[in-house]
C-alpha cells in the first residue's frame, strides 16, 4: 500500500509541474520581453553615470502591469497587451531620469530591441553609421555618381557610404532618387516626414535613412513620430509634476533629483511640503558646509517619525554619498509617511548603488530668453528695485537682456558662440553692482562698456570672433539711445520698460516675450534652428552607434572579437595605403630650398609618418587575429573601433577628418598622393589649391607668406592676408593664388557666383559649398575697411581657424554676418 501511495503521489506531483509549466509558458513570451527592456535600459548606462535603473522598479513595474491588467481574457491578446504596457511604463520610468536630449535616443534604442522586424539590422546598421560593407567595396570621397542633383551637398558624405554598401546599395534602387521632380518638392516641403508616411511602398527603415540622409533637420521629429506610433503613446513625457512624484513616492525609496545648470527646484519643494506635511514635519539641510553628521541624525528622526527630509547638493559631498548610502541600506524600515529628497548635479563619482535604489527625476532649466529674464528677475526681488531709480531700473533691464542673449546663443554653437562658455549668475550680479555704482552720476558708458568687454564677460572668451561679436553687442545695448531715452528698440517692436516697479517688469517680460525663441531675437540666421537639429541628428545616431552591441564587443569574447577583425584587416590591405618600398618618398636630391618645396616635402613626411603608425597597428592587430599577441588595452580600444567602422580618437589626433574609417582612410589616400605630386614638381602660384588637401592648411599659408616675401622683397611683418571672391577685388590683390571652393562650406549666410552675399531664409540649408573659387595674397598694407570678414574653419565644429574670408557688403549687413555667426569651414566630402 505505501509503494503504490508513493508512486500515485508522484503521478500527481509530475502532472501538477506540468499544469504549472504549461501556465507558466503562457507567459514566457511577456517574461521574455520584460529581459529584452531590461537589457535594453542596461546598455543607456554606458552614456552618462546617473542612468543607472536596479532590478527592483523593474520587477515593480512587472507586477504592476500584471495587477492592474482588466482587459481581454484572450490570452494571446492578453500577452501582447500586456507586453506593449510594460514597455510604456519602463519608457516613461526611464525617461523620468534621463536629460530631455538623451530621451529620444532611449527611445529609438527602446523601439528597435522591443520591434526588430521593424528594423533589419542590415539597414539600422547603415543608419547608425556601423560598417557593413565588404572588404572589397570602396567608399572613395571623390565618387559622384548616382549622386542626386536635387540633393545639398552636406548629404553626399552619407549617399557615398550608403552607395558602398553592397545591401544598401540594392535597397536604394526603390527609392527612385533620379525622379528630381519629386524628391526636389519633397526637399523643399516644411515637414518631408509626412508626404514618406503616407507612401505604402516604403518602410520604416526607408524612411528613417532618406530623412536622415537628406533632411538631417527633421529626424528628431520623424523619430518622435516613430517611438509614440510604436509604443501608442500620446506624448514621449506623462505629464508628472513634482509634487505628484513626491506624493506618491515610497519611505523605503529615495528621490533624486538630478539638477542641471541654471535648475533649482528647492523653493517648489519646500512649497509643496509646507502644503502637504506642514513646517514641523519637513527638514531641509544644504551639505558642503560640515553639515554631514547633522542630517544623519535628522536621517533616523524623520525616519522614525515620518517626516519629508530634503538634502541639497549632494554632489558636494561625494565622499559622504557612500555613507549615506550604506546608512539607508542598513537603517530600520521607515515610517510609511516618510520621504526623503536629494538634489545634486550629475558627476561621475556618484554611488551607482544609491542610484538603483532611488527613483530619479532630471529637473532642466526651461531654455529661452523669456525663462532666463524671469529667473534674473527672481534673483532681483521687488525689494532689490524699490531702492532704485528709474533709470538705474531700465539699465538693470539692459543688463538682464544682455546676459540672457549670451547664455541663449549657446543653445546654437557653434554659430552662436564659437564653444561654450561659462557665464554665470555670478557674472550677471558683478555686472549688476558696478551698473548700480556708476548709474549714481551720468552714466559713463565708455567705462561700463570697456568692465563687460574686458572684465567681467570678455575674459571667458577664447576665440577673436567671438570677441568681436560681444563688443558689437555690448555697445549696440549699453548706450543712452537704448537703455536711458530709449529711443532704439532692443527687439523687433520692444523697448525697454520705463519702470522700477518689479511686478511690472516681470508682467512686461511675460507679454512681450515668446515662450520659444526664434534664431532671430539672438541676431540669428532665420536657419540657425536648422543648423542646431542636424548637428543634434548626428549627436543621435553617434549615440546610437554607442548603444549597438555591434560595436561594442565583449571583452571575455576573445576569438569573436578575432574574428570580426579579419574584414577590418582586409579593409587596410584594400586601401592602398600600405607602403611598398620608398613608393611615398621623395630624395634629397630633389627637394628645392624655397619655401613652397620644403613645405610640401615635411608634409609628405608627416603624412608618410601617419601611414607608418597605421602599419604598425595593424601588423599588431594582424598578430591578435593569428593568436600570436595579447592585445593591450588600448589596441583592444581601437580595434573595437574600427570594427564598428569608426576611426580610433588617437588617429583623430595624428589627422582630423571624417570619423568613418573608409572615408577617413580616402582622405590620407588623397592627400598622402597629392602631396607627393606637389613635392615632385616646381612649385607654380597659378596652380588652384584645395585647402582639405593639406594637413595643416595653416602652415601652407605661413609657407606661402615667405614665399611671397621672398619674391616681392617684402618684409614679413608688412604682409597680410587677404582673401576674397574670385571677380570681386582680384584686381586689387598682388601676387595671389586661387583656392578651390567647392571644399569650403559657408554656414550662415549665401554667397552667389558673382561672389555677392545675402542672407538665408529658413528652408535655406545649413551649409553650403562656395560657388566660386577664392582668390587670395600676402599683402602689404592692404585697406580691409568697408569688407566683412568671415573665418574660415578647419571644420564645422570650428576647432582651429584658417584664414578670413572678405566680403564686399554694406554696414548693416556686415554687422548682421558678424552678430549671425557667418563662418566658413573645410569637408572633404
Amino acid at each position: 500500500m505505501q509503494a503504490s501511495s508513493i508512486t500515485q503521489a508522484l503521478k500527481q506531483s509530475h502532472s501538477l509541474q506540468v499544469e504549472l509549466d504549461e501556465k507558466r509558458n503562457v507567459y514566457r513570451p511577456f517574461a521574455s520581453k520584460g529581459a529584452t527592456i531590461f537589457f535594453l535600459v542596461k546598455d543607456v548606462e554606458r552614456m552618462n553615470r546617473m542612468y543607472h535603473f536596479g532590478l527592483g522598479d523593474f520587477i515593480d513595474l512587472f507586477v504592476e502591469c500584471l495587477n492592474t491588467y482588466n482587459g481581454d481574457s484572450d490570452l494571446d491578446l492578453k500577452i501582447k497587451r500586456l507586453t506593449l504596457s510594460f514597455a510604456q511604463k519602463c519608457f516613461f520610468h526611464v525617461s523620468l531620469g534621463l536629460l530631455k536630449s538623451d530621451r529620444l535616443m532611449f527611445g529609438m534604442h527602446l523601439v528597435q530591441g522591443f520591434f526588430p522586424e521593424e528594423f533589419p539590422p542590415s539597414l539600422w546598421n547603415v543608419f547608425i553609421g556601423v560598417s557593413t560593407t565588404p572588404s572589397h567595396a570602396e567608399a572613395d570621397e571623390s565618387r559622384n555618381e548616382g549622386f542626386p542633383s536635387w540633393a545639398p551637398a552636406t548629404a553626399r558624405r552619407k549617399f557615398i557610404l550608403m552607395a558602398a554598401d553592397e545591401v544598401m546599395a540594392g535597397h536604394m534602387q526603390k527609392w527612385q532618387l533620379h525622379d528630381n521632380g519629386r524628391w526636389s518638392k519633397w526637399m523643399m516641403e516644411s515637414f518631408p516626414e509626412e508626404s514618406l508616411e503616407k507612401d505604402a511602398s516604403l518602410t520604416l527603415m526607408d524612411k528613417l535613412l532618406l530623412i536622415n540622409t537628406f533632411r538631417p533637420d527633421r529626424l528628431t521629429d520623424f523619430m518622435h513620430n516613430v517611438i509614440m506610433n510604436l509604443l501608442k503613446l500620446d506624448t514621449l513625457m506623462p505629464v508628472t509634476s513634482l509634487e505628484e512624484t513626491l506624493t506618491h513616492g515610497k519611505a523605503t525609496t529615495p528621490i533624486i533629483l538630478i539638477t542641471s545648470r541654471g535648475a533649482d527646484p528647492s523653493l517648489e519643494i519646500q512649497d509643496i511640503a509646507l502644503r502637504i506635511v506642514g513646517k514641523g514635519s519637513f527638514t531641509q539641510i544644504a551639505l558642503g558646509g560640515g553639515q554631514t553628521e547633522d542630517a544623519m541624525l535628522h536621517l533616523h528622526r524623520c525616519a522614525a517619525r515620518g517626516d519629508w527630509l530634503f538634502l541639497k547638493n549632494l554632489h558636494l559631498v561625494l565622499d559622504w554619498a557612500s555613507v549615506l548610502e550604506k546608512e539607508l541600506c542598513a537603517m530600520p524600515i521607515p515610517s510609511a509617511e516618510f520621504r526623503l529628497i536629494i538634489t545634486t548635479e550629475a558627476h561621475d563619482s556618484f554611488p551607482v548603488v544609491l542610484l538603483r535604489m532611488s527613483a530619479k527625476v532630471t529637473i532642466e532649466a526651461p531654455p529661452g530668453m523669456k525663462q532666463n529674464l524671469l529667473q534674473s528677475y527672481t534673483t532681483w526681488d521687488e525689494a532689490f528695485l524699490q531702492g532704485k531709480t528709474k533709470t538705474t531700473s531700465q539699465v538693470l533691464f539692459g543688463l538682464a537682456w544682455f546676459h540672457a542673449l549670451l547664455q541663449e546663443r549657446r543653445g546654437y554653437i557653434p554659430q552662436g558662440w564659437v564653444k561654450f562658455y561659462e557665464f554665470s549668475s555670478a557674472d550677471l550680479k558683478s555686472a549688476a553692482d558696478v551698473l548700480c555704482t556708476l548709474s549714481r552720476d551720468k552714466m559713463d558708458w565708455t567705462t561700463v562698456r570697456g568692465l563687460l568687454q574686458e572684465c567681467i564677460y570678455g575674459g571667458r572668451l577664447e576665440n577673436s570672433h567671438d570677441e568681436r561679436v560681444l563688443e558689437r553687442l555690448i555697445s549696440r545695448i549699453f548706450n543712452d539711445e537704448t537703455l536711458v531715452s530709449c529711443d532704439r528698440r532692443l527687439y523687433d517692436d520692444m523697448r525697454v520698460p520705463a519702470t522700477n516697479v518689479h511686478r511690472a517688469v516681470v508682467q512686461f517680460i511675460r507679454e512681450h516675450l515668446p515662450d520659444a525663441d526664434s534664431p532671430s531675437i539672438l541676431s540669428l540666421p532665420d536657419n540657425a534652428d536648422r543648423a542646431v537639429k542636424e548637428q543634434f541628428a548626428l549627436k543621435l545616431t553617434e549615440d546610437l552607434h554607442t548603444l549597438s552591441h555591434l560595436a561594442q564587443v565583449c571583452v571575455s569574447a576573445t576569438e569573436a572579437w578575432r574574428t570580426l577583425l579579419a574584414p577590418v584587416l582586409e579593409l587596410w590591405k584594400n586601401s592602398a595605403l600600405e607602403p611598398e618600398g620608398n613608393a611615398a618618398t621623395v630624395s634629397p636630391g630633389e627637394t628645392k630650398e624655397d619655401p613652397m618645396s620644403i613645405f610640401f616635402v615635411r608634409e609628405l613626411e608627416l603624412l608618410v609618418g601617419i601611414v607608418s603608425n597605421l602599419t604598425e597597428t595593424f601588423y599588431d592587430l594582424r598578430c591578435v587575429v593569428e593568436g600570436t599577441l595579447i592585445p593591450s588595452p588600448e589596441l583592444r580600444e581601437e580595434g573595437t573601433e574600427l570594427i564598428g567602422g569608426r576611426v580610433p580618437p588617437r588617429w583623430l589626433d595624428l589627422m582630423d577628418g571624417p570619423k568613418d574609417v573608409k572615408l577617413w582612410f580616402a582622405l590620407l589616400r588623397r592627400r598622402r598622393d597629392t602631396m607627393m605630386e606637389y613635392a615632385k614638381r616646381p612649385f607654380s602660384p597659378s596652380t588652384p589649391f584645395d585647402l582639405i588637401d593639406f594637413l595643416r592648411p595653416q602652415t601652407f599659408l605661413n609657407a606661402l607668406r615667405l614665399y611671397t616675401a621672398r619674391v616681392s622683397n617684402e618684409a614679413l611683418v608688412e604682409l597680410m592676408l587677404v582673401a576674397t571672391p574670385v571677380g570681386r577685388t582680384a584686381d586689387r590683390l598682388g601676387v595671389g593664388f586661387t583656392l578651390k571652393g567647392n571644399s569650403i562650406h559657408l554656414q550662415g549666410a549665401l554667397l552667389d557666383a558673382q561672389g555677392v552675399v545675402s542672407l538665408p531664409s529658413a528652408s535655406s540649408p545649413s551649409s553650403t559649398p562656395l560657388s566660386c573659387d577664392v582668390w587670395a595674397a600676402w599683402m602689404s598694407k592692404h585697406n580691409t575697411e568697408g569688407l566683412a570678414r568671415i573665418p574660415i574653419y578647419t571644420n564645422a565644429g570650428r576647432t582651429a581657424a584658417i584664414m578670413d574670408l572678405f566680403l564686399s557688403c554694406d554696414s548693416d549687413m556686415a554687422g548682421k554676418l558678424l552678430l549671425g555667426g557667418v563662418a566658413a569651414f573645410l569637408m572633404s566630402v
